[in-house]
């Protein structure tokens, strides 16, 4: 239902894109959490070949796979949610993509996980829209449950002209239902509050600024007490000098169903590129806590170049807040154009070195930063 392309070239079937979208969502069956409810196994007790995927070089459970999965089983998910009332139907008429990863909570045992034990996850839709869905996805093992909980956001198109395509609501019928539906729709909200108070729309409030200041005042050398010379705070690190830099070049096997590059792999190769910042800055093992608001605001074309960087934004005490922006390049102009950012948290065994911001735009990092730690470590 959700398998990309016997080819890179194939396209998606003249009746499905005749498919006339419905024109109100009232006349569509309402399905269940539960008729979207998926169990999956991944036999790396049995399968070598497949271990080999998803092992680190500590011989441990590969978190940028793991990612990967989510969002194939996010996709499929929803794509059940829309067909469960069509049992005859082998594929979808249903374009169905990744819009964002709300939240990613992780929980430290899966760096002690073995990678010769099997891996179950399991979700269902929580939440639906008119053209949204929230799916809800964790791990199922006995001993390791709870290790990884995600929200990912799923948005319908129609395959005709790409808009907005009406889905099958939602229908809740006991309490535990209409709460995690509930909790969907305080999610949305929030959302929607955070877009209205980002930095890029309003300036930071009066406990930000001060703290802005207050940092500001100590790259000040106090010899000299000039704005023009900043000199680095002893103990500390200049934000800038913690940015590392990738460049991809995307070929047809990272292609999705509509022959874009698959949601997965760009999440994949973010966490990757932010899990060796963190490495090279507290010069030890990374552990990851939290990813939050993924946002995929742009398709990825194959043969696109693309450029990933990330940065340090934030430290307190054993943590760091790190931004990952994805760009794609076009070698012809040299233009960027941002498709995705991922915002990753990561712990340490000891207090890691400070991060000090540069520039006014490195300050509005810094409080984006400890903006989406606070809200993933409440």
């Amino acid at each position: 239902m959700v398998a990309k392309p016997r080819t890179f070239r194939d396209e998606r079937p003249q009746e499905l894109m005749e498919w006339k979208m419905p024109a109100n969502q009232s006349i569509l069956p309402a399905s269940r959490m539960m008729d979207s409810y998926v169990e999956c196994v991944i036999p790396l007790s049995t399968d070598e070949q497949l271990r080999e995927k998803y092992a680190t070089f500590y011989n441990t459970l590969r978190v940028g796979r793991l990612l990967e999965d989510l969002d194939v089983l996010g996709v499929y998910i929803s794509f059940k949610h829309n067909t469960v009332h069509y049992p005859g139907q082998s594929r979808s008429p249903y374009v169905i993509v990744t819009a964002a990863v709300d939240q990613i909570d992780i929980d430290s045992r899966i760096t002690t996980l073995s990678i010769e034990k099997d891996v179950i996850l399991r979700g269902h839709v929580t939440w639906v829209g008119r053209s949204s869905i929230e799916t809800t996805m964790e791990d199922a093992d006995d001993i390791w449950q709870g290790c990884m909980i995600a929200k990912f956001v799923m948005v319908a198109r129609d395959p005709a002209n790409a808009k907005a395509a009406i889905i099958h609501p939602l229908v809740c019928k006991t309490p535990a239902e209409k709460l995690i539906f509930q909790l969907g729709q305080e999610l949305k909200g929030k959302r929607l509050l955070e877009s209205c108070q980002s930095l890029l729309k309003i300036p930071p409030n009066e406990e930000e600024t001060e703290l802005i200041h207050n940092l500001f005042l100590q790259t000040i050398d106090q010899s000299t007490m000039s704005f023009r010379n900043i000199t680095k705070p002893k103990g500390t690190k200049w934000m800038n000098d913690s940015k590392l830099k990738n460049l991809f070049l995307c070929f047809p096997e990272q292609r999705n169903l509509y022959n874009k590059v698959f949601g997965g792999f760009l999440m994949r190769i973010a966490f990757e590129l932010a899990w060796a910042s963190q490495m090279s800055h507290t010069k030890s093992r990374p552990v990851v806590k939290s990813l939050a608001d993924i946002s995929f605001r742009k398709p990825v074309d194959i043969g696109s170049l693309l450029y990933l960087s990330s940065m340090i934004v934030y430290t307190k005490d054993y943590d760091t807040q790190i931004k990952v922006n994805a760009e794609v390049i076009n070698p012809m102009t040299e233009e960027r154009s941002l498709t995705n950012t991922f915002q990753i948290t990561f712990t340490s065994a000891e207090k890691v070195v400070p991060i000090i911001p540069a520039s006014y735009s490195e300050f509005m990092m810094f409080i984006d930063g400890k903006r989406f730690y606070n809200k993933c470590n409440k």
